[in-house]
């Protein structure tokens, strides 16, 4: 968005299905997307910071929007942060593994492919205790 208000700077309520600007003006959610109407955008003193669309402003709505919003509650704190950076390592290790095996099942059937990700995931663990193993000799 450049110099623009961010997604973060609209008040959104997901209980209230409703999205309010900074400028003070609220929309209603609809689906996956909040439109606020050009009417409103034109005559807007925000309109500069806003958006340069013809037809308004929009805001997309994640399927997952309520657990963004608790991640980023937390990622405001020290505390949350810490407790976020616990994730690192497990999330490096699925995306490890996601790019050995790859986004798609190789095999028809469900225990074939879990029987994949078995596999990929203990390739993984030997990667890591090798660099474990490594650290400590260095």
């Amino acid at each position: 968005n450049g110099d623009r208000y961010a997604k973060h700077e609209f008040a959104i309520n997901l209980e209230g299905g409703t999205v309010r600007c900074p400028a003070g003006e609220t929309t209603r959610i609809h689906g996956a997307v909040a439109r606020f109407e050009a009417s409103t955008c034109e005559q807007c003193s925000h309109r500069e910071r806003c958006t340069m669309a013809k037809h308004g402003r929009s805001i997309s709505i994640h399927p997952q929007e309520q657990l963004l919003q608790k991640l980023a509650a937390a990622k405001a704190t020290p505390e949350g942060r810490a407790e976020l950076r616990k994730r690192v390592p497990v999330e490096h290790g699925l995306a490890h593994i996601c790019q050995r095996q790859g986004r798609r099942a190789r095999y028809l059937g469900v225990d074939k492919n879990i029987f994949d990700l078995t596999r990929y995931a203990v390739i993984e663990n030997l990667f890591v205790a090798d660099r474990m193993e490594r650290a400590l000799a260095a």
